[in-house]
């Protein structure tokens, strides 16, 4: 799998090796598959500890996978050689949520990924019914929210969340589910990107301050993650395609 990736990175840059991709498979531990940097599995809002199970991720079998509790996260620990607030970028997640419907606050969102410890700039899920955004996974740069999805994520199923930034003068981001394109914002200017290049990324938990007084606060619920990797490089569509062939070759019943 490694050996895919570094392929990808060199199809993408061009014979460029400086683009770098971090694994982490959630065989029992958050290590990465290179030696890299380990996760942190950090707990807010009361949370408690989930652990390992194992799950079918794809119809042609099951694996562990790590659980996560409602105000139970992750976060990875970036390094100045590796992501700063310019940087391109790509990020695979292979997860799932139990319900579409945040068990952590009464407007049931669900922060898949934070970039800022001290506002609620980041990517959630929101549960059907809301309008906006019913049922998809919005940026919030800011109010009001930007309905950046135009497929709803499948409830208590894996699926491959994609969201690949262009940095540079458009600062431009594309996401993707299950290896299909859902949308694109343009002029971002930094907002969904490290807030500097020591600046951690938190995955599926609030990280401190979330605005809104009390009523934000806590904006998570329980799920799993099978799979993560951050590169330093902006993937191209057929390279994100041929990321979630690789993770699910056999496609779960329910296709988006």
């Amino acid at each position: 799998m490694k050996k895919f990736y570094f392929l990808l990175c060199i199809l993408f840059a061009g014979g460029n090796l400086l683009a770098q991709t971090y694994e982490y498979h959630f065989n029992n531990n958050l290590n990465e598959a290179g030696g890299g940097p380990t996760l942190v599995d950090t707990l807010t809002c009361g949370a408690s500890v989930a652990g390992y199970s194992t799950r079918a991720v794809c119809t042609g079998g099951s694996k562990t996978v790590l659980d996560f509790n409602a105000g139970e996260g992750l976060v990875f620990r970036n390094s100045p050689s590796f992501l700063d607030p310019n940087s391109s970028y790509t990020i695979n997640i292979l997860m799932r949520y139990n319900s579409l419907t945040g068990t952590g606050n009464a407007d049931g969102a669900q922060r898949i990924i934070d970039f800022d410890t001290t506002s609620n700039l980041g990517i959630y899920s929101f549960p059907p019914g809301t309008v906006p955004p019913n049922g998809l996974v919005e940026f919030y740069t800011g109010s009001p929210l930007v309905a950046n999805s135009n497929k709803e994520i499948p409830a208590n199923t894996f699926f491959l969340y994609t969201i690949v930034r262009v940095g540079g003068a458009t600062d431009s981001i594309y996401t993707y589910i299950n290896g299909a394109k859902s949308d694109s914002l343009q002029g971002t200017f930094g907002l969904l990107a490290p807030t500097s290049s020591t600046a951690p990324i938190w995955f599926f938990m609030v990280d401190g301050i979330t605005g809104g007084g009390s009523t934000r606060t806590c904006e998570d619920g329980p799920g799993s993650i099978s799979y993560l990797s951050i590169t330093n490089a902006a993937f191209t569509a057929t390279q994100v395609d041929s990321t979630w062939a690789a993770q699910c070759p056999v496609v779960l019943p329910l296709q988006l």
